[in-house]
């Protein structure tokens, strides 16, 4: 209900503002809206812990084709957590690098869902509580270092070097 009622509410607070609402937050809210619902008409602990795994694969399944259509998801997403230089998305060597970590977060996506699925069919709801965290904050970690040592790598082929931080003014 926390984390139902802090999405609402920042999507509320964006709105108020006129500020644009990121597509990450508005998939989280529908995932988890779904998710509540479901948990409380059904009072089933296994379909609630059921329906993340099973987002899981929904969310492997869009960066799967988003790859497909020519749009990777990855390229959208990193504009939401970076601020790029106009143009620099639509170089040939960071097209081809958010294609490639598209397909690997929808592995990621997808072999997390896989994982719980099966912790949660194989343990008990209190071993698979750490269990599933351990495993999906492990393949997460693993995903955000290989994305951002392939970044890095296709900015050097590229010729381009990444700074960090605010640019100075020149006089």
């Amino acid at each position: 209900v926390g984390a139902l009622a802090l999405c609402y509410l920042t999507i509320v607070v964006r709105l108020l503002r006129r500020a644009p609402v990121p597509a990450l937050l508005l998939l989280c809210a529908a995932l988890l809206t779904a998710r509540s619902i479901i948990g409380m008409l059904t009072g089933s602990a296994f379909l609630y812990f059921l329906q993340p795994s099973l987002g899981n694969f929904v969310i492997g399944g869009l960066f799967l084709l988003s790859v497909a259509i020519g749009r990777p998801m990855a390229g959208r997403l990193a504009g939401e957590f970076c601020a790029f230089p106009s143009g620099l998305v639509e170089h040939h060597r960071l097209r081809d690098f958010f294609r490639r970590v598209s397909l690997l977060w929808a592995f990621v996506f997808c072999a997390n869902g896989a994982v719980t699925i099966w912790m949660l069919v194989r343990v008990p709801v209190t071993e698979f509580l750490f269990l599933s965290f351990g495993s999906s904050t492990g393949l997460i970690i693993v995903g955000v270092a290989l994305s951002l040592w392939w970044f890095r790598r296709s900015l050097q082929r590229a010729g381009m070097r990444l700074r960090l931080g605010i640019a100075e003014a020149t006089p």
